[in-house]
Formats: C-alpha cells, structure tokens, sequence
C-alpha cells in the first residue's frame, strides 16, 4: 500500500500543477522505481543522505530522459511530483516549533539534519542535469507556465486524494486519514483565495500553513493523535517544488543566470520557512480552543 501510495500522490498532485494524464503516468511509474529503490538502500543499510540523493536523482534523470525522447512535455513537474515526498516537512516543522517553544539544542540538531536532507535532494537534482547535459539533453525552459489542465472541482479532489496518500505513504492510522484529506482542501482552497487576493507567492503558503496548523490541533486532538500526524500530510502541497527544479536547473546548466538560480532557492528555502512557521502559529493560536482536549497530550507524554 505504501509503494502504491508514493506513486498515486506524484501521480495525482502532477495533475494538480498542470501535467496531464501521460504526464501523470509517467510519475506514477517513476516514484514507485524510487520507493523500490529507497526501500532497497535501506535494506543495504546506505545512510539517509545518499539513499535521498539517489532518489533524487533517479526521478529527475528518468523526467530528463523522457523529455529528450519527446515522451513528455513536462519534465519538471514530473520532478517535483517525485522529490516532494523526499522532503523533510515533519523534521522542519518539528525544529521550527522546538525553536520557537525555547529548545535551541534539539532545534539545531533537526535543523541540521533537515538541511541535509535538502542538500541531498538538491545534490541529486544537480548530479541529473550534469548527466543530462552530458548526454545531450534537450535544453528545457524554465519560466515555462503550466496552465490547469482540470477544472477546480477536480483539482480539489486531487488534492484530497494526494494528502490520503501521504497518510499511507506516513503510515498514518485509518481513522485519521479521511479528517487530513479534508484539512488539506480546506488549506488549498486557502492557498488560491490567497493568491487570488494579490497576497503572494510566499505569504499564500505561509498564511494557509497557518489554517492547517489550526485545524490540525483540534482534529487531532479530538482523535487523540499529535497534532503534527495531521499537518505534515496537510501541509506537503504547500512547498515549492517546482521553485526548487528551476532554480538547481539554472544553477548547474545557465552558469551566466547565477544569480536568478541563487535567489531562486532562497525564495525557496523562505517559502518552506514561512510553512513551518505557519503551522506552528496555527497551533499556537488553536491552544484556547483546545484547552478540554489537552489532556489527551498530557496523557501522551506521560506516556512516552
């Protein structure tokens, strides 16, 4: 279910940025090659940082390959269909909220460990578009928009089925599965009457963040899970993938536009930033509204 469930989130959140349907059946066969490879890595006791970056690179080297040969006109959102379940949201969100709440070690050590973990994701990335270039790669076009290839009404039940993936794909409980799928729609439709509103691109992510952290607290505490059970899977449509293809892109293969790939995955790295913090002030601000269920959290960490 897991190895199933890593394919039908790439396959149905490709839809989601404007990829269509062979577009989308080529992620779903790619990220299940890379679920089967990361399990396999992990068997062969590989450290998690190169068992990343070989995910990372598997996936975008497959989108490459299948540009070149014209089998897709949409490499990009294939990569990031593949890259997003690789992202370390749970660890960020969790470091972010240690240092907020006044717990500056364990804080710096997870954000430690999440910095790795993009830097092997990025590394991966990277290492595929020298291969790419090296093999005669098609040049591909990074300021090219991918107009909705669906209608709103299936867009947001594409959301509903990606996040009920990334619970499988968690491992999440099944009475928890449904009420996630449900808090992200709700931050979706956030996150387009946001920027729908001339918010921007990265307030909108941070602003929906914040309603996911909120509706996430009092769902699971009402079920009595922890609150990040919830919003991580929530939460995952929010980060920028696609930002972070085009600007490695720019990076390793555009040498003269340097500065547009840097400032690129700094605008990146504030979005996934400004989420983190979104869902750690949700659940901030849902704690007066949860005061009758804060005993399942006690009971919780008396527990542990």
């Amino acid at each position: 279910m897991v190895t199933i469930a890593f394919g039908v989130f790439a396959a149905v959140f490709v839809g989601v940025l404007g990829g269509g349907p062979v577009s989308s059946g080529i992620a779903f066969v790619a990220n299940i090659g890379v679920s089967l490879l990361a399990r396999q890595l992990g068997r062969w006791r590989v450290p998690d940082f190169f068992t990343t970056a070989a995910c990372s690179f598997g996936v975008t080297l497959t989108a490459l390959l299948l540009w070149r040969f014209d089998l897709t006109n949409a490499p990009a959102i294939v990569v990031v269909g593949g890259i997003l379940l690789l992202l370390p949201t749970g660890r960020l969100v969790s470091s972010v909220q240690d240092a907020i709440n006044g717990f500056p070690v364990t804080a710096a050590g997870r954000f430690l460990s999440t910095l790795l973990t993009f830097g092997a994701i990025v590394a991966g990335i990277a290492v595929a578009f020298v291969v790419g270039a090296m093999t005669g790669m098609q040049p591909i076009s990074v300021t090219q928009t991918f107009p909705p290839a669906y209608d709103l009404w299936v867009l947001v039940l594409f959301i509903a089925v990606a996040v009920l993936a990334i619970g499988v794909t968690e491992q999440t409980s099944l009475e928890l599965l449904l009420p996630t799928a449900g808090v992200g729609v709700v931050g979706y439709l956030v996150l387009l009457g946001a920027a729908s509103l001339g918010v921007g691109d990265r307030f909108s992510p941070a602003l929906a963040a914040v309603v996911i952290g909120l509706l996430a607290r009092v769902v699971a505490l009402k079920m009595g899970a922890p609150q990040l059970v919830v919003a991580v899977p929530a939460a995952l449509i929010l980060l920028p993938g696609l930002t972070i293809f085009r600007s490695m892109y720019v990076l390793t293969i555009e040498e003269s536009e340097i500065l547009l790939g840097a400032g690129g995955m700094l605008n990146a790295g504030a979005i996934v930033l400004g989420t983190a913090g979104g869902i750690v002030l949700g659940d901030t601000l849902a704690r007066p509204l949860t005061r009758s269920l804060a005993s399942n959290e006690r009971r919780r960490a008396r527990r542990r």
